[in-house]
């Protein structure tokens, strides 16, 4: 059973932010949500648990956590 990181265990959603490619108007579009939400996320340095993982999952950290389970199998 495949299960996503514990929220200690993933970077800082701050981190994770910068780490997606594009400008805040495409994450936010890729989100689906407003580019004024996700800056305002940005100012607080958190964001909703579901936004940080899919973030997660389109950062360089995702990619490499999945390139490590699929090479486990």
């Amino acid at each position: 059973m495949f299960r996503a990181p514990y929220p200690a265990h993933l970077p800082h959603f701050l981190y994770v932010l910068d780490n997606v490619p594009g400008s805040i108007d495409q994450k936010a579009k890729l989100l689906d949500i407003s580019p004024a939400t996700l800056r305002r996320y940005r100012a607080r340095g958190e964001a909703p648990r579901a936004i940080h993982l899919a973030l997660f999952w389109e950062s360089t950290w995702g990619i490499q956590y999945i390139e490590s389970i699929s090479n486990l199998g």
